[in-house]
């Protein structure tokens, strides 16, 4: 088998999830080897050649029994690769770089992203959303913002799996490393380009980058963007070494192509908040927790008993699917699964949760760390208005302006939450903190004073 043929096998077996140890089969398989003769090479035993296939007939759809199905398969992919390499051309960059020759085929590298077969709730809102959003309206890039652990690179991950069929190449990118913009050019540009064609400065690589976000149907992937963007600021800013990630966000927003790039992110990037807007090709969506009855899964499936309590449950907890999961497992483990005798001690647990909070604690400004130490500890109902706040804040004077910048701030990162109170002319914004948020808050706060 040619080197071609089987890179093209092993792109259509990343369309078609087919696992490594399928793909080792089916490329013998298409090889004509016989499956005494694959189980020999593989060093397994017949009976697992036969079960690997088996998988691969039935990601294909293939139907029939025995030698026909294998049959089928091979009739139907030698089709699919002639129709690419009638398909294939070379394509030149606007700088005269050749993108790709007759070797491209499309690209699928999502081998950072996570599996979303099993442990995914709801949502189903957000990815009709977000599929019209990508799909319908071909918006350049979309953002799914929230606080961590909400589900959002699970959502992106649903979405990417849905849809992946749609397009040429679809990468995932992981942020978690925090690497230079010109080095992560580099690890997708090598998709396209060959490593001798690759330019060497970062201004070039965005520019070819963007070429082929043109030429092609693109979905890119960035995930956990927040490790970019600076702490102990207002929201969005980038960290001084990754400055230039916002002028390709920039340039991914404004420009015109045909492909969209998504982005999970604790808070939008500024340059993302600023190109947003309802009929713009740029939209974030904000995940708060689980809907009752999306939450409600969580908790059958986790065996919990005390049905009368668990939209109390819910509730408390804001529907957060991980802080859900992980109580539950608690009250199984300590409350015989019991709801109802957790609700008697009237206690909220964050001992399974503290670090990202902490994190979120960490990147606020001081302005924001004293809005929400006062909505942690100063205010006794669930929420407050604009100008009670502004009253509560006087000492030192605060300032109408900032406090209106540090709300906003405080909402995109999804650890203030608004509430409308009243009705008609009477309706009143109100803000308060999420309990988990506002306990996490006042324990940090108490081992301050602790250590003082």
């Amino acid at each position: 088998m040619h080197q071609k043929f089987q890179d093209f096998l092993k792109n259509e077996a990343d369309r078609h999830e087919i696992s490594r140890a399928e793909r080792e089969a089916l490329i013998l398989a298409m090889d004509g080897y016989e499956i005494s003769t694959i189980a020999e090479r593989l060093g397994v035993k017949p009976e697992a050649v036969r079960q690997r296939l088996s998988q691969v007939y039935h990601k294909f759809n293939i139907e029939g029994r025995g030698p026909v199905k294998l049959a089928k398969l091979q009739q139907l992919l030698r089709a699919r690769y002639q129709e690419y390499q009638a398909r294939s051309q070379e394509v030149t960059g606007a700088d005269g770089t050749t993108l790709v020759g007759e070797e491209f085929m499309p690209r699928w590298e999502l081998s950072e992203a996570p599996d979303v077969s099993m442990g995914f709730y709801g949502r189903q809102e957000q990815l009709e959303t977000l599929q019209k959003w990508v799909l319908q309206e071909q918006c350049r890039l979309v953002s799914i913002i929230g606080l961590a652990d909400v589900g959002k690179t699970y959502l992106a991950a649903k979405l990417t799996h849905q849809i992946k069929d749609k397009f040429d190449c679809v990468v995932w990118k992981s942020l978690h490393r925090t690497p230079p913009l010109h080095e992560f050019l580099e690890e997708i540009l090598l998709l396209f380009v060959n490593k001798k064609s690759l330019p060497e400065d970062t201004s070039s690589r965005m520019t070819l980058f963007l070429d082929c976000l043109r030429q092609y149907r693109c979905l890119i992937v960035f995930d956990e963007v927040e490790r970019i963007l600076r702490g102990s600021d207002r929201f969005g800013r980038y960290q001084e070494a990754f400055e230039d990630y916002g002028i390709l966000l920039r340039r991914i927003g404004s420009e015109q192509h045909q492909s969209c790039l998504v982005l999970t992110s604790w808070e939008n990037p500024l340059d993302v908040h600023k190109l947003q807007g309802a009929t713009n090709p740029v939209r974030s969506v904000q995940l708060s927790g689980l809907t009752h009855d999306e939450a409600r899964e969580i908790l059958e499936a986790e065996g919990l008993s005390g049905e009368e309590e668990w939209d109390w449950l819910i509730d408390t907890y804001r529907g957060h699917p991980l802080n859900l999961k992980l109580i539950a497992q608690t009250i199984q483990e300590l409350f015989e699964g019991d709801v109802a005798a957790f609700k008697e001690f009237n206690t909220l647990l964050i001992g399974n949760t503290p670090m990202p909070l902490q994190e979120h604690f960490q990147r606020l400004s001081p302005l924001e760390r004293r809005v929400v130490e006062y909505l942690a500890t100063e205010m006794e109902g669930e929420a407050v208005s604009f100008p009670e706040l502004l009253k509560g804040l006087k000492s030192p004077p605060l300032g109408t302006s900032e406090l209106i910048e540090a709300l906003e701030s405080l909402k995109q990162r999804s650890l203030v939450e608004p509430a409308k109170t009243g009705s008609g002319s009477s309706k009143q914004m109100q803000f308060c903190l999420q309990p988990i948020v506002k306990k996490y808050i006042q324990s940090e706060l108490a081992e301050s004073t602790t250590a003082e």
